[in-house]
């Protein structure tokens, strides 16, 4: 089977397509020309944007495969570099956008994965189906987590998640009221994620890309922690958008360059815990200014993910500050030579090695409980009283459970794919009476008219076959990095697992009582991060990915 892909073999293999492609373009002129007659730009932006595609399309098929993967990377950096300005000024039209700066981006890198992923194996020398390769996949010696060989092969991971996101457009093509919105969020928040974690797992393996990605990360913090204080003295939202109030029952709500305060909380988070394990991981080393600017940046970062106020995300983050101490302690050789550079020998004095690995995996759990202590108590004393009613009242507490048993009604009564995507609010609004109930006026609250939980939300709009797809794409993250903490001897490979597990844990916990789920931005920052780690958590990825210092 030959690889010819030059333009004599297409044009052989479709003799019209000149002709086709020349009839096609006459049609869409005359057509765009009645619709801007008619000032019908939404579908003649439509039809733009296909010519777009197809010319991108036609471009990419044109490249080399290095070319590709150049492009590919490229185009990640400098999304993870600009998207905090750049969603807010990129889109089209200013409310409702169709066009958005993370669709664009990542329909580009969409298309070059595609290509990727639908490349025939060939041998570069003869151009042909190498045969060793058609055994191999016959007999199936790959990884038993993938679906495919080579690199670029999809993880059970991602074929679960890609599951999810056909289950979603479904759900919200066929059943949600409000079509155009409910797939809008299928395709932002499920099907734009999965794009980013391939493409960082894929495309960014270079050392250069990791060290430019963590210098890019401190950055970022800062100017997370910047516009955060500027919003909560000035009570001014640098980026108003739609529904982005940052002042909501008197009290700030932090949005920083985000969408939502959750988005601002909990992406702040993860950029922290990334930051921290980001030289073991990718063992890097830095001079006397890169060192700075990097702890600079992670203050910076943990100050920004408590500005929003969040309680879940405060308790994020002393659990993963104190799961990353622990899961890490006495790494980076064997026990035998450990045993010995502290003075002890491995073969008599067992028990208090033991002891000493005790002690050293309490110590960062104590560290934790003294400055969570001492930031409560200076916010029970600085904090003005309407904030620190809120912080200490059960009454959000009491909303939730409310909430969640209107939620639990939900899913008794359509239990197998929910009531659609995106008509969660409307089913309230159908079920629920305007009246306060009973139970409100006795715990002095109200029921919040949203999920307020990632499982509670998955779980009534696409049903238990949401959540089962849901739960077990979560799991298979896990279980790899689990096997690189238990495997791992050196200090990398454990800070790989340990840091995808703290990622894990600062998405899960807010999103127990969060749709954070729901938000673009935060899952793909999310995503984006694993997709960069993942491939540290088996040995072929380490092998083929050593960053030097």
């Amino acid at each position: 089977m030959r690889a010819d892909t030059s333009s004599k073999s297409v044009m052989r293999g479709w003799p019209g397509l000149p002709y086709l492609v020349t009839i096609a373009a006459a049609a869409s002129v005359a057509g765009l020309i009645t619709l801007i007659s008619a000032q019908n730009y939404p579908t003649a932006i439509v039809v733009v944007l296909a010519w777009a595609m197809v010319a991108v399309m036609a471009a990419i098929g044109s490249m080399d495969e290095a070319a590709k993967n150049r492009l590919a990377a490229t185009i990640l950096v400098v999304w993870f570099v600009t998207t905090p300005v750049a969603w807010y000024f990129i889109r089209f039209p200013l409310e409702k956008s169709m066009v958005t700066y993370e669709r664009l981006v990542f329909a580009l890198v969409g298309l070059l994965a595609l290509s990727r992923l639908l490349r025939p194996k060939t041998n570069p020398e003869r151009g042909r189906c190498s045969r060793k390769d058609v055994l191999d996949d016959i007999d199936g010696e790959t990884s038993r987590n993938s679906l495919e060989t080579g690199s670029d092969r999809l993880t059970e991971f991602e074929a679960v998640w890609i599951l999810l996101t056909v289950l979603a457009c479904f759900s919200a093509l066929a059943v949600s009221g409000a079509t155009g919105y409910a797939f809008k969020t299928a395709v932002d928040a499920f099907a734009l994620p999965i794009v980013a974690f391939y493409g960082a797992r894929t495309f960014l393996k270079s050392g250069e890309h990791r060290r430019f990605l963590v210098i890019a990360a401190a950055l970022l913090g800062l100017l997370l922690v910047g516009t955060g204080t500027f919003e909560f003295f000035s009570g001014i939202n640098l980026l108003p958008y739609e529904g982005s109030e940052i002042i909501r029952e008197g009290e700030p709500r932090i949005n920083g360059p985000f969408i939502t305060d959750t988005s601002f909380a909990v992406v702040s988070l993860m950029l922290a815990l990334f930051l921290r394990m980001a030289p073991r991981m990718f063992n890097l080393s830095f001079d006397a200014g890169a060192r700075f600017l990097y702890r600079l940046g992670i203050l910076a970062a943990i100050l920004a993910c408590l500005l929003s106020l969040f309680r879940a995300v405060a308790v994020a983050l002393a659990f993963c500050w104190a799961a990353d101490g622990v899961l890490t302690a006495e790494t980076g050789s064997d026990p035998a030579s450990r045993g010995k550079s502290m003075g002890f020998d491995p073969t008599g004095k067992a028990p208090a090695r033991l002891r000493l690995l005790q002690h050293s995996r309490l110590r960062p759990i104590l560290r934790v409980v003294v400055v969570s202590a001492f930031l409560v108590a200076a916010v029970m004393v600085v904090a003005p009283d309407n904030i620190r009613d809120r912080l200490v009242s059960p009454r959000n507490a009491y909303g939730r459970l409310l909430s969640w048993r209107l939620a639990a009604n939900i899913i008794y009564h359509h239990p197998v794919f929910g009531v659609g995507l995106a008509n969660y609010v409307d089913y309230f609004n159908r079920e629920y009476s305007g009246a306060r109930s009973a139970l409100e006026l006795e715990l002095d609250t109200h029921i919040v008219r949203h999920p307020h939980s990632n499982l509670v939300w998955i779980s009534a709009e696409l049903g238990l076959v949401g959540l089962a797809l849901y739960v077990a794409a979560n799991i298979l993250l896990l279980i790899p990095a689990c096997q690189a903490l238990r495997r791992g001897r050196g200090g990398r490979s454990r800070a790989a697992g340990t840091c995808v597990i703290v990622l894990l844990a600062a998405y899960w916990i807010p999103g127990l009582e969060l749709t954070s789920g729901m938000y673009s931005e935060l899952n793909l920052y999310f995503f984006f991060l694993l997709g960069l780690i993942f491939p540290l958590l088996s040995p072929e990825g380490q092998a083929k990915s050593g960053v030097q210092a």
